[in-house]
């Protein structure tokens, strides 16, 4: 991580702190996830994703106290159903009950809150989080029906999708779920979604017991290794920033690296 006191990091922070947005002046749809939550913030679009990396940033270099970092977290607080993951004015036009690809993104921001300095309120929810990537053992959170519910959700108005997406849930139409398949392609850095890897990455962080689906995460990593020892970067954000870290397909000494930090985190960096 650079200097705190790094220029450039500095105008990046004053940038944030500046243009957040108070959840209490939202209107119309935007505010329909944010009934009660008026001192929350958010930045560019209400959703928790994208307030859960500004939050990280804010949080890592220095200004976790700042009124607008705290209210960061307390609108992903707001959004959360430990059931599902989080609401989300983006997923009402899917299938997905909830927001599962949120949960990693806002974990890391609560996990950059230092120890020490976690309320009773954001260890229960780190707590949370961690359960509910458990209990889709970590990747298989996609409705049964997607494909399907993208067919007719093209042709359909707004309102016909959302007076419809009940009916289909009801229905059983989200079960059995099923892996998202771009979360084996691995990645770093990453935007708003994430891949298997980071996920088992913040669970170590989150100092989670080893159990049988952090086992079956490491070895779907572990089948991911090339015959030299190292991983490959298949995803990635090349092109989308002003300097690609890795060129795509090759062997990444950023993905290998976090690769065999996850497998340290949980005292197995032999295998």
């Amino acid at each position: 991580m650079p200097p705190p006191d790094l220029e450039p990091v500095q105008k990046g922070v004053q940038h944030l702190l500046t243009v957040a947005r108070s959840t209490g002046d939202l209107r119309g749809v935007r505010a329909r996830h944010f009934e009660g939550c008026s001192d929350g913030v958010y930045w560019h679009y209400p959703v928790a994703c994208l307030a859960a990396h500004p939050a990280t940033v804010l949080t890592r270099f220095g200004y976790l106290e700042h009124e607008v970092t705290r209210a960061a977290l307390h609108t992903c607080r707001h959004l959360f159903d430990p059931s599902e993951g989080f609401s989300c004015m983006v997923i009402d036009d899917s299938l997905q009950p909830a927001c599962f690809m949120t949960v990693p993104k806002v974990l890391k921001a609560f996990l950059a809150v230092p120890p020490a300095a976690r309320t009773a309120q954001d260890r229960r929810l780190i707590e949370q989080m961690v359960r509910l990537l458990k209990r889709f053992r970590l990747d298989r959170y996609v409705a049964r029906d997607s494909r399907a519910w993208l067919e007719w959700a093209h042709e359909a108005t707004a309102e016909q999708r959302r007076e419809a997406k009940p009916k289909w849930l009801a229905a059983g139409r989200a079960e059995p779920r099923h892996r998202k398949p771009g979360w084996m392609r691995f990645s770093f850095p990453h935007s708003y979604n994430s891949d298997l890897l980071e996920v088992v990455l913040l669970i170590g962080e989150a100092r989670a017991s080893y159990d049988e689906v952090i086992e079956e995460g490491l070895q779907l990593i572990l089948s991911k290794r090339g015959k030299d020892g190292m991983w490959r970067m298949v995803g990635g954000l090349n092109g989308k920033m002003h300097a690609d870290l890795d060129r795509k397909g090759a062997p990444s000494p950023w993905i290998t690296y976090r690769a065999l930090l996850a497998f340290k985190r949980f005292g197995l960096l032999e295998v």
